[in-house]
This record gives structure tokens, C-alpha cells and sequence, in this order.
């Protein structure tokens, strides 16, 4: 999906572009491999440029410990990468945050640009449920951000937390 991505933006980028191909390294490890191949009407393929390096850098995070106690838990971060705009505070059950919805909740920050969050009990609830559906006391989060068209997502570090 994000070679998808990557090709929507490279593909603007470079023109008429007949065809666009993204393989190797990760968007997550910050560099991805790109080439352009252009073709005729009959799909032959005819030129085709050399490999390049896309280094991705989604910036420096910072993010502090989720903050359980008084009336309102809440977390913060902040984040350097240009351009990020939403944020999404993602809670999992296992570290590399695979499974889907049984094993990750996914809290939208409402607030475009916001650096902080600000539990409802209702994501708190969701939290607990979260932890006890996969029978864990502690629980994984991290925060991702994206770009306004989705095409460039970066996560911050993970951390752990016990289920409140």
C-alpha cells in the first residue's frame, strides 16, 4: 500500500510517467528504491532509468509516558517531520502492532497538528477492553503521523503501559 502511495507521489512529480516502480527497503526503515520505466503502446518496455534512493525522514519524535493519574490521563508528543498533520495514537497488544482490530486500537486525534491527547473514558474503556480481550496487563502505544495526502506516514518510538 505504501508502494501505492509512493508512486501516486513520485509519478506527479516526474510528469508523464508511464509506469513507476518502488521496490525494496521500507518506508518505516527510512529508505525506499525507486526506478522509472517507460513504455510504449504495446507494454515493451523501452527505457528504463537507473535505480535511485528515496531516503523517507518522518522527523525526530519525542513523546512522553501516558500520564494515568488526576482526572484527565492524558499523553504528548512532538514531532519535527515537515509537513505532518494528523496524528493517531495507536495501542496494541504486541510489539510490532500486527493482529488488527483484535489486537490494536486506534484513538484519531481530532485536532490537526495537535502534540497531545487527552483520554475520554470511552478510550479508556476501549484500552482496558484492548488489554483484557488478549489477556495482557501492559500494552504497547506509538503515534503516527501523516502527511494531508496520506502519502508519507512515520511512527514515533514505541513505548509500554500498563492497562489502566
Amino acid at each position: 500500500m505504501r508502494r501505492l502511495r509512493l508512486a501516486r507521489v513520485l509519478s506527479a512529480l516526474a510528469g508523464r510517467v508511464l509506469a513507476l516502480m518502488a521496490f525494496g527497503g521500507t518506508a518505516g526503515g527510512g529508505v525506499l528504491y525507486w526506478r522509472v520505466r517507460a513504455m510504449d503502446k504495446d507494454k515493451a518496455f523501452k527505457i528504463t532509468s537507473p535505480v535511485r534512493k528515496l531516503i523517507v525522514d518522518g522527523g525526530e519524535w519525542t513523546m512522553s509516558d501516558v500520564d494515568w493519574g488526576g482526572g484527565s490521563p492524558q499523553v504528548s508528543w512532538t514531532c519535527t517531520g515537515q509537513g505532518i498533520t494528523r496524528f493517531r495514537l495507536e495501542f496494541s497488544s504486541t510489539e510490532g502492532f500486527e493482529g488488527g482490530p483484535k489486537t490494536v486500537v486506534l484513538l484519531a486525534v481530532k485536532s490537526p497538528g495537535a502534540g497531545s491527547y487527552a483520554f475520554s473514558q470511552a478510550d479508556i474503556k476501549r484500552i482496558r477492553a484492548l488489554a483484557a480481550r488478549n489477556g495482557v496487563s501492559a500494552l504497547y502505544y506509538r503515534v503516527r503521523g501523516e502527511d494531508a495526502d496520506r502519502a508519507l506516514l512515520t511512527y514515533s518510538e514505541t513505548k509500554s503501559t500498563y492497562a489502566q
